[in-house]
Formats: structure tokens, C-alpha cells, sequence
């Protein structure tokens, strides 16, 4: 099989975006490259968000969150993702009026 030719573009990004793609990148265990062909992939698709999540997620994702997170209720789970899924200012708020 033939690997498809790839263009590479130069992309200035605010850096709260870039650590938002680090994060997205680190959570997905990917690269941050693949992150954002996959969200860009994805926007031309114009899925609904729950099911953008998913899609989103490499093949596995959920069987490896659930492997190392077995201790995890599931209302935990959501928690983590909803925080996970936070840019990284407004984490630091809550973490700030959690603490």
C-alpha cells in the first residue's frame, strides 16, 4: 500500500492553542501533527459533539482509558473528561477554587 504524499504548511497559532492541541495530542496519544489533521478531518465532516469525541479518539482509545483507570467510577470518568476537555485557563480556575 502506497503512503498517501502529505503538504506541509507553516501554522502561527496563539500559544494557548498550541497547549491546548498538547494536551489533546497527550490525552489521544498522538502526536500533535495527528491531532489536528484528525480535527481538522473532522470539522469538514461537521459531526455533532458527543459523537465528535469519539470519532475523534483513535481506534482503542476508550479499551486503554478503561485499562488504566479501572479504580474510576463513571461519573468520575465524565468528570475527568469534561475537565480534560477544558482549555487549560479555565482549568486552572477551577482547580484554583477547588484548592
Amino acid at each position: 500500500m502506497q503512503k498517501e504524499k502529505s503538504y506541509k504548511y507553516l501554522v502561527r497559532l496563539p500559544l494557548y492553542m498550541r497547549d491546548m492541541l498538547a494536551e489533546s495530542a497527550d490525552y489521544y496519544r498522538r502526536s500533535i501533527n495527528s491531532d489536528i489533521v484528525a480535527r481538522l478531518h473532522l470539522s469538514f465532516r461537521g459531526l455533532p459533539d458527543a459523537e465528535e469525541q469519539r470519532a475523534l479518539a483513535p481506534a482503542m482509545h476508550e479499551q486503554m482509558q478503561q485499562m488504566f483507570s479501572r479504580d474510576i467510577s463513571p461519573e468520575e470518568t465524565r468528570l475527568i473528561l469534561r475537565v480534560r476537555a477544558m482549555p487549560a485557563v479555565k482549568r486552572a480556575a477551577l482547580m484554583d477554587l477547588l484548592s
